[in-house]
């Protein structure tokens, strides 16, 4: 290759590279002639309708995270995580001896995080189920099992996420652990007392001993919702005994992919929420949305925007939306609940039902939604849906606003209306920055 074969082909191979790196605020500039690009207009100041409701219940079958615990906020009141879980052998077809004597049943939940005030006393109670778990079934944050009547633990505890444990000379990873044989040993000595057709098989164990429910009691002020990876090893339970043999003998029920598992979140109806928040999302005052809304995740609330002015846009001629940037502004609050790290826009469909954003198929770094903590804001990049709406592509049925990983999270937030009162800064506000072009 010559000389200059080579230097065309650096030249057309940088023309392409800078040609694909556009910037996001750029897009759409390029569509009309540099003449022309005087009639680039800015407004933040259109119209939204925005209010919070309550959301459906969320799916929490065998999620990746287990939630256990209560807080109280300030705002929405008390929430509680409670935990329903199989445990299998984990060897099939073990004996326990010969006049096996329980000395101790213990559970184990290896921690793998928390929200809230951990400073706060937690107490949890345990049971064992009365009612089946099924691994190929799908539960819900709203869903509840019979347990049966006796409680097994009853535990009062500082949460300590990050710190190790030492049993015996082992130093083992951050774990919460309570004992299921200090109030009674029932459901130790049935364990011992299984027959060898019970523990023959996991198939035969699980039809003998469904599982246990573990719940919290609420606080009555700050607390935390603590997360537990029960994919753990060190998620277990473990029972301690003796027989006519041996001393000082142990055998473990473990927690795996094969077991049936989801969490219960109780908001207790949100009675302990502010008289605005009960207004607003209970009752339904949808103008109390100018003011203050509220975001919660474990089923709690989400809210909704719509633009009912934004064709008002059209009526100067046609519109090339150049960028549409939705911007959220959290409000200062506890120090103990941070901002959620990312948040969730979906679209609403005429059926009611939510679909992905067309702006989110351009991927995370061009949509946004993760929260910019110098600004204490959040923005969504969603030109292409308003650009729909102006066109008539789309119909305006509304956007949901969540937080990203509800089943998983105990997040909540607070946010600026579009209107408060007593009126704050514009950029204290929801509001949606439009920079478009009047092609004609």
């Amino acid at each position: 290759m010559s000389s200059k074969q080579i230097l065309l082909s650096l030249f057309v191979i940088t023309i392409l590279i800078l040609s694909c790196n556009k910037e996001f605020d750029k897009i759409g500039l390029d569509i009309q002639p540099a003449e022309d690009k005087l009639n680039v207009k800015y407004n933040d100041t259109t119209t939204l309708v925005t209010y919070s409701v309550r959301e459906d219940s969320v799916q929490t079958g065998n999620s990746s995270v287990s939630l256990l615990g209560s807080y109280k906020d300030p705002i929405m009141g008390k929430s509680t995580a409670s935990i329903y879980t199989q445990l299998r052998l984990s060897i099939a077809g073990y004996n326990f001896g010969e006049a096996p004597i329980l000395d101790s049943l213990i559970l184990s939940l290896a921690y793998s995080g928390s929200y809230g005030d951990t400073t706060t006393p937690q107490t949890v109670k345990v049971y064992e189920l009365s009612g089946k778990l099924y691994p190929d079934s799908s539960y819900y944050s709203n869903h509840n099992i019979q347990k049966c009547g006796v409680e097994l633990a009853n535990y009062t505890f500082i949460p300590k996420p990050h710190d190790s444990v030492v049993i015996g000379n082992d130093t083992l990873p951050p774990q919460l652990r309570i004992n299921l044989s200090s109030i009674t040993s029932e459901l130790g000595n049935k364990l011992l007392n299984a027959s060898e057709t019970d523990l023959e098989d996991n198939e035969n164990f699980l039809e003998f001993f469904h599982g246990l429910y573990i719940t919290a009691e609420p606080v009555e002020n700050d607390g935390a919702i603590l997360y537990f990876d029960l994919m753990s090893t060190m998620s277990q339970m473990v029972i301690y005994y003796q027989n006519a043999e041996e001393d000082s003998l142990q055998f473990n029920f473990g927690i795996n992919d094969n077991c049936a598992r989801f969490n219960n979140y109780n908001h207790d109806n949100y009675e302990d929420a502010s008289p605005e928040f009960k207004n607003q999302v209970l009752n339904g005052d949808t103008s109390l949305g100018d003011n203050r809304l509220y975001l919660q995740t474990m089923g709690g609330v989400k809210t909704k925007i719509r633009f009912p002015n934004i064709k008002d846009f059209i009526s100067s001629g046609n519109i090339a939306v150049n960028q549409a940037m939705l911007i959220i502004k959290g409000i200062e609050g506890n120090d103990d609940f941070e901002p959620p790290s990312r948040l969730a826009l979906v679209k609403i469909n005429e059926e009611g039902k939510t679909e992905v954003l067309i702006d989110q198929f351009e991927g995370d770094i061009y949509f946004g939604g993760t929260y910019i903590s110098s600004d204490n804001e959040y923005r969504f990049r969603i030109t292409r849906h308003i650009q729909h709406l102006l066109t008539g592509a789309e119909t305006d049925y509304g956007l949901y606003l969540m937080i990203s990983g509800s089943s998983i999270k105990a997040d909540r937030l607070n946010i600026y209306g579009a209107n408060p009162n007593p009126p704050t800064p514009l950029e204290d506000r929801i509001r949606l920055a439009l920079t478009y072009t009047i092609l004609n």
